[in-house]
Formats: C-alpha cells, structure tokens, sequence
C-alpha cells in the first residue's frame, strides 16, 4: 500500500527554493568601497564592477579602451593619458586595450611620445594591447616595472624608428626609476611584435640594462637595425630571461650579453650585415644560447666568446652558421691576468661553407668538420706557478683536435694518429693493453 504524500512538505520546500532563489538572483547589495573613478564609469573604462550607493557603476581598470582617447593626440599620448589618470591607485594594475587605436588602417601612425614618461606615479602593473600596423617612433619607449607590452603578431605590429633616431628602440627599465647600484626592475615584458630600425645610423632595438626576474622578450622579430638588435647587460640585468623565438635580419649585430647570469636564449635566426664584427658577443657567466642559426660575412664570427669580459659556464647548444669565419671562437683575453673562458660546453655546432666550426685561441687550434657532436673546454691548469694548459675533450675527428677513442683492439697498425689522442681498449687484443697515447704520428702503450 502506497503512503501519500503531504501537500504540507512540498510548499515547503517550494517556499525555501524561492528564498534562495531571490538571494542569489536578486538585486546585489550596493559595494561600500570607494575606488577610482568614484561611482562613475570612467572615459574608455568598458567593464564595471559593483555599485555605488547611488547605484552608478564603478569602472573595471582590467579593461581600458584607448581608442576613446583619440582626442588627445597619437596613440602613445592616448596611452600617457590613460596611465595619467591612473591617479596613484597603486591598488590596481590596468589593462590598456589599444589594438582599436588605428585611425587609417594601413598607414603608419606616428608616436611622438615615451607612454611613460613624466609620470609621478606609476601603475602596479600594467599590460599594454597593441593594434596592428606600423607605428614610427619619435623618441624611444622606457618600460617601468611590471609593464607588459604585447603586439599582434612580428609581422603584423611593427615599431618603426623615425627619423633623427639614433640610440636603441626600447628600454627595459630605467635608470631613474632603477638606478644601477641596487637596481631592480622585476617584470618587463615584450612580445609579438616586429622592431625596425629603418636603416638609421646608430639605432639599436631592445636595451635590457635594468630588468631581471620575469622580464623577457618572446616572439620580436629585429630589421634593419645598424646597432645591436637585443643588448642584455651589467649585473642590473641578473636572472632575467629566457629570450625566446627572436629574428633578426639585415643588423649590424644581432645579440650581446655582457651580464650576470640569464635564462638563456632559446630559438634565434640571426642574418648580419656581413660587417667584420661578431653576430653574437657572449661575455657573461651561467648562460645558455640554444637552438642558433647565423648568417653572415666571410670575415665574421657567429659567436664570439669572452672578448670583453668573463665568460665562464656556458653551454652552446645546437648551433649552425652559414658563410661565417668561425661559427663559434673562444677567445683568449683574459682579465686581471685569469682567462675570460673557461668552462664552455659546445653540443651540436655545424656549418655550411666558410672556414671552421670551431675556433679555439685558448689553445690555439681550429676545426673545421662540417659538424661537432661535442667540443668542452674546461679550467687552465697550472703547473710550476704558470698555465701549462687546458682540459678539454671533443668529438671532432679534426687532426688539430686531440679526442678519446675507443675500441675493442689495439689501435696499432691502424694508421697516423694526431698527437695528444688517446685510445682506451675494450678487450685483451694483440698486442694487449688498456690506455695508449699517440705521439709522433704513431699509437704508444700507456698502460
């Protein structure tokens, strides 16, 4: 036998789910907190959130249209303006939304203004939107910490030097704001966009002196720069990186590192003007270059390393060159007396035409295989209170380079050897033995 139902319980619970459902889909409390802009929504602010008490809503700073500042002038005064009365909030971070700003689409608009210049307070942190298309430099661009720049694409946003350029592009960092003696500005960031020198004299691309943890540059593609594309440098630049997936064509000299140690560079298509100067200067310690490819003049050098300061603990790791001197040169200058290279771990070099893959001044000698699995030189050793030389391995079959083989028989009778090679046997042969040496052309027992 069924029990019926009471009619009672099930208001019941009618009752209560209208309650609830008036809680949550109801009118919402109006919000207490006073914020900027005050209960209105600001110029360009398209995202509110809460209400006031009079019910007006207060404009988001996640999201702020700069094409509504079109009245005051180029699009990096509409940016300066936006950031202008940011007020010194310094509770928010703003989104600055200018990829609307492009008043003829297809003609470079021009930028007669540092967008964060002049500025007595500065965002927490702010991120930058930028349209497609070309927009000419008159001055260069100074990030302050925490600033975000992003484009549409390397080919498709393109900051472009104006004329009566003559220094570098964009700094990451100041040195007002972050001077070097303790410096640090955290968090500079620029991506997906294209940096054209316009072939001026003198103009270099990115600066990073100032910037380290979380400040990087990804996806820029680097034209027509007589300068250096991207320098990274002094100890104000510590831990910053990786720089990843960068292009640069037609540049005086594509990268230089003169700093403390980086995150590495990881995917870079370099093509040089073909000057007698290096396409790449590596002078810092704890680095990585990987994923290389460079070309450039006959008389040049892909990367040139530790010719102005130390450059110890590095690795070079898949780097290919063509027409180049000397894909990779170690150099020999030292400082204070101490070689600046020590340390240095090459895997996979190779090249296409020019003259050597490896050129090696430490211990004056040059490779020229086509490809080198692996080439590691370590610390000078001393002997008798002067350098007698340096540890060193490679896999290079080069006669101008000793290596390690090994093998399950004697390597006697097996033809000239370069001297200072090593061969360890594997198994009792005839004759029998563990480790010989070559000297003279010729295989000797060791052991």
């Amino acid at each position: 036998m069924k029990s019926a139902k009471s009619p009672g319980s099930s208001w019941l619970w009618f009752g209560a789910a209208l309650v609830l459902f008036g809680y949550v889909f109801g009118s919402p409390l109006p919000a207490s907190a006073q914020t900027y802009p005050p209960c209105a929504m600001g110029q360009g602010f398209n995202a509110a959130y809460g209400e006031c008490t009079n019910g007006s809503p207060n404009g988001s700073f996640a999201l702020i249209d700069a094409s509504q500042y079109m009245n005051q002038g180029d699009i990096c005064a509409a940016i300066h303006a936006i950031f202008a009365n940011y007020n010194g909030n310094v509770s928010y971070g703003i989104v600055v939304d200018a990829r609307g700003f492009n008043p003829h689409p297809g003609i470079p608009q021009g930028c007669t203004t540092n967008p964060w210049a002049n500025l007595t307070t500065l965002p927490y942190s702010s991120v930058v939107l930028l349209p497609p298309g070309t927009i000419t430099l008159s001055t260069k661009w100074t990030l302050p910490s925490y600033t975000s720049v992003v484009g549409q694409g390397p080919n498709v946003t393109i900051i472009q030097a104006g004329s009566g350029f003559s220094f570098e592009m964009i700094d990451m960092g100041t040195s007002a704001i972050c001077p070097e003696t303790f410096a640090d500005c955290p968090s500079v960031q620029i991506e997906h966009l294209g940096v054209n020198g316009n072939n001026i004299p003198g103009v270099s691309g990115i600066q990073n002196w100032f910037s380290q943890e979380k400040s990087w540059v990804n996806d820029v593609a680097f034209t027509n720069l007589a300068g250096i594309a991207l320098d990274i440098e002094k100890s104000t630049a510590f831990n910053s990186g990786p720089y990843t997936n960068l292009s640069m064509s037609n540049v005086g000299t594509c990268l230089q590192i003169k700093a403390f140690p980086t995150r590495g560079v990881h995917g870079l298509t370099c093509s040089t003007t073909g000057s007698s100067g290096p396409a790449i200067y590596l002078d810092g310690i704890n680095n990585s270059l990987e994923d290389i490819y460079i070309q450039g003049g006959s008389s040049q050098d892909g990367i040139l390393v530790g010719s102005q300061a130390a450059a110890g603990n590095n690795l070079l790791f898949n780097v290919s060159g063509s027409g180049l001197a000397n894909v990779i040169h170690l150099s020999s200058n030292s400082t204070s007396g101490v070689p600046n290279v020590s340390d240095v771990t090459i895997l996979g070099v190779a090249r296409s035409g020019g003259t050597s893959t490896i050129k090696d001044d430490l211990v004056n000698k040059t490779i020229g295989d086509t490809t080198v699995g692996m080439y590691v030189i370590g610390e000078p050793i001393q002997g008798n209170n002067a350098n007698i030389g340096y540890s060193r391995f490679t896999t290079s079959t080069s006669r101008n380079a000793a290596t390690w083989l090994v093998g399950p028989n004697s390597p006697v009778g097996s033809g000239s050897c370069a001297t200072g090679d090593l061969f360890s046997q594997t198994t009792v042969g005839t004759p029998s033995g563990t480790l010989w040496g070559c000297g003279g052309g010729q295989w000797f027992l060791i052991k």
